[in-house]
C-alpha cells in the first residue's frame, strides 16, 4: 500500500477542468517528481491533496485512509506538510516565530526539532531574530521548507521550491532536498527545473493539460527523447 494514492482525481475551476482523472502514488521513503509545463495542473494537484481544493471526482488516500473532503488543518494533523509556491511566510514575524508556527499543528516543537532544521539550513541559525520579510528569496525558501519540517511530517509536498531563485540558491535548496532523501523522507516534488528534479527523484510523473501522460522511473523518463526535448532543454 502506497503512502499517498490518487485515483481518478478531477478538479475544476468553474467550467475549466484543471485535473482530468489523475491517478498516481507515492511510496513511503521515496521522492516522486511531478513535472509539466505551466498550467498543466501541478499546483492544483498539490492543493487537492493538501485539502486546499476539493476534487469533484475520484479519491485521495493517505496511509490507507480517504482524506478527500478533509480541510487543510485536518490533513496537516495527519502528517502532511506543504511547502507552498511563493513560500507564503509571515513576513512581519521572525524566522524563529515562523519555525515555531510550523510545529503548532503537532502540538508544539519537540526537543531537537529546531536543531534538525538549523543543521539542514545553517544560514537560518544566523537569522533567527530577523523578520522573514527581510530574508533573501533563497533564505525564505529555506525557511518555508524548515517550517514544514517542524511539523514532523510523514509526507512533504513541495510546490516549485526553486522558482525565482538565483542558480546558487537553487543548488543549495536541492542539496538540502538530497539530504532529506538520505534521511528517508517522503517527498512529492513539483518542480519547474525538471533536470534537477529528475536527477533527485526515484520516480516521476508527467502532467500535461491536467492528465498524467507518462510515469515511471525518473532515470528512464529522463532518457526519453520527448522528455529531453520538452522539459530538459536537450
Amino acid at each position: 500500500m502506497a503512502l499517498l494514492e490518487l485515483e481518478d482525481v478531477a478538479v475544476s475551476y468553474g467550467n475549466i477542468a484543471a485535473l482530468r482523472g489523475v491517478s498516481m502514488a507515492v511510496e513511503d521513503g521515496e521522492i516522486v517528481a511531478l513535472i509539466g509545463a505551466n498550467g498543466a495542473g501541478k499546483s492544483t494537484l498539490i492543493k487537492a491533496v493538501a485539502g486546499l481544493l476539493r476534487s469533484r471526482q475520484g479519491d485521495v488516500r493517505y496511509a490507507g485512509r480517504t482524506i478527500k473532503g478533509l480541510d487543510a488543518a485536518r490533513v496537516a494533523r495527519l502528517g502532511l506538510a506543504v511547502v507552498p509556491e511563493a513560500r507564503r511566510l509571515f513576513g512581519a514575524m521572525s524566522v524563529a516565530e515562523n519555525l515555531e508556527l510550523g510545529a503548532f499543528v503537532r502540538g508544539g516543537a519537540r526537543r531537537g526539532d529546531l536543531e534538525e532544521v538549523l543543521t539542514l539550513f545553517p544560514r537560518l541559525a544566523e537569522r533567527l531574530p530577523q523578520k522573514a520579510a527581510t530574508l533573501s528569496g533563497g533564505e525564505q525558501q529555506m525557511l518555508a521548507i524548515g517550517r514544514a519540517l517542524m511539523a514532523r511530517p510523514r509526507l512533504v509536498l513541495m510546490d516549485e521550491p526553486s522558482i525565482g531563485l538565483a542558480p546558487m540558491m537553487v543548488q543549495a535548496i536541492f542539496a538540502a532536498i538530497a539530504r532529506l532523501r538520505e534521511q528517508g523522507r517522503t517527498i512529492l516534488l513539483v518542480e519547474q527545473n525538471a533536470r534537477l528534479a529528475m536527477r533527485l527523484a526515484d520516480r516521476a510523473y508527467v502532467l500535461e493539460l491536467g492528465r498524467v501522460t507518462l510515469a515511471g522511473q525518473a532515470s528512464e523518463l529522463a532518457a526519453m527523447d520527448r522528455i529531453q526535448e520538452l522539459y530538459l532543454g536537450a
